[in-house]
């Protein structure tokens, strides 16, 4: 009942605003679907979550899963094309050239191989929105991580190598040696929860919210291992990095190259942080039935964008820190010798002509290369054999102070050549 000593034109101005006011409280309850469950309703508007757009946030975020698909897609192309030039330059640097033999495994192509499949399974996935649905989408979505914990403990079993073993070949490209088994076993463990997971999600109910839970412990379970991996990488990276100190500096007085230390330990930090963000962001994703709906859709748009460039970040710094394919004993990732700066040495003049210079030492040998003088354990190959491992030709010589190609030759080599 309205107040008789009210104006008429006021009483019904006063209706006019409640009944707008109970209208628009009514229209914000009952946003279309609920935008699908895949936004927030504010005043009747749906704000969309960034994978989703329309007004009903039914249809696919084409901008969003163009970007991301598209650097994962660089990523990969970049890696590949890595490979390529590697296989490449192996090939031209055998003597004689065998193609089989270019393909020999070695911790430099597997882990081109690693980020080129990590990133080509994520690019395909936000390049197929229309797949997000489907059983063995999320599936997808999980084989990224497996894959960039074969490369990240990759790496972890070569440092330890480096740490603890001494007479390695950097020089050379190889594989793992005593931490092989390490990494086989570590591998089946975290392709055995991929596969269990894939099999669980075809044979369950998209429905059954037990679905979400397995994927849940899942993710949890990658997370774990991350974890694990951080550890070891952070441990045997500081020692070899930071502290400098390892079997592959036994026998060396050699001071410590400021840049390439400088440049390794802000390689080693980047990525330890990057997988430490990794592993949060998968926790949290994992536990965000929790929270996820307490907090407001930009909130979780930032979030998700931050997850995802944090992840692309991971497998990105791969073909950054080996970006010399051609020459990987040049990669304080593969080489930590690349850390000892060679102290000059200089060659004390042969008073003996040149016969005092054919039976010179192999270890006297000394070639220079930038205005550094290197002195060889392991010497380049015979420029007449092509075989540095032989040993029924003598010793390696430097003749005359040769330089060059053709600077190290087999003290029997040369004596055949020159009769």
């Amino acid at each position: 009942m309205s107040n008789c000593t009210q104006p008429p034109d006021e009483v019904s101005s006063v209706v006019s605003l409640s009944l707008m006011w109970t209208t628009m409280a009514n229209f914000n309850v009952t946003c279309t679907n609920g935008c699908s469950g895949h936004g927030d309703c504010y005043d009747g508007v749906c704000f969309c979550e960034v994978q989703y757009s329309g007004g009903t946030c039914r249809d696919p975020n084409l901008n969003y899963y163009i970007a991301f698909s598209s650097v994962f897609y660089i990523i990969c192309g970049v890696s590949f094309i890595q490979l390529v030039l590697c296989v490449k330059s192996e090939f031209t640097r055998m003597k004689p050239r065998s193609v089989f033999r270019a393909f020999n495994v070695t911790t430099q192509k597997i882990l081109y191989i690693l980020i080129c499949m990590a990133t080509a399974l994520r690019g395909y996935y936000f390049s197929s929105p229309e797949h997000e649905a489907m059983l063995w989408a999320s599936s997808l979505m999980s084989a990224y991580y497996p894959i960039l914990l074969s490369g990240s403990s990759l790496i972890v079993c070569f440092w330890a190598e480096v740490f603890h073993l001494r007479d390695l070949t950097y020089d050379k490209p190889g594989f793992l040696s005593k931490s092989l088994l390490g990494f086989i076993l570590f591998n089946i463990i975290t392709y055995s929860l991929l596969l269990a997971e894939l099999l669980l999600l075809q044979f369950s109910d998209p429905s059954d919210m037990e679905r979400s839970l397995f994927i849940n412990v899942f993710h949890g379970c990658y997370a774990l291992l991350m974890l694990v991996v951080v550890i070891f990488f952070l441990i045997y990276g500081v020692e070899v990095y930071f502290k400098v100190r390892g079997e592959f500096i036994q026998g060396s007085s050699s001071a410590t190259d400021t840049s390439q230390l400088q440049q390794s330990r802000i390689g080693l930090i980047s990525q330890a942080v990057l997988l430490l963000f990794t592993v949060v962001f998968i926790f949290s994703d994992s536990l965000g039935d929790f929270w996820k709906d307490k907090v407001p859709v930009i909130s979780r748009n930032c979030y998700n964008i931050v997850f995802r460039v944090v992840e692309m970040g991971v497998a990105l710094w791969f073909p950054c820190v080996l970006w010399n394919c051609i020459r990987p004993e040049q990669l304080w990732i593969l080489n930590p010798q690349k850390l000892l700066r060679k102290l000059e040495i200089k060659k004390q003049t042969h008073y003996g002509g040149e016969a005092e210079a054919l039976v010179s030492s192999a270890k006297e040998v000394a070639i220079l290369k930038s205005d550094t003088t290197k002195s060889f354990e392991k010497l380049p190959e015979c420029w007449i054999c092509y075989d540095s491992e032989r040993e029924d030709s003598g010793p390696l010589i430097q003749p005359c102070m040769c330089r060059g190609d053709v600077s190290v030759v087999h003290h029997d080599c040369l004596k055949q050549w020159l009769i």
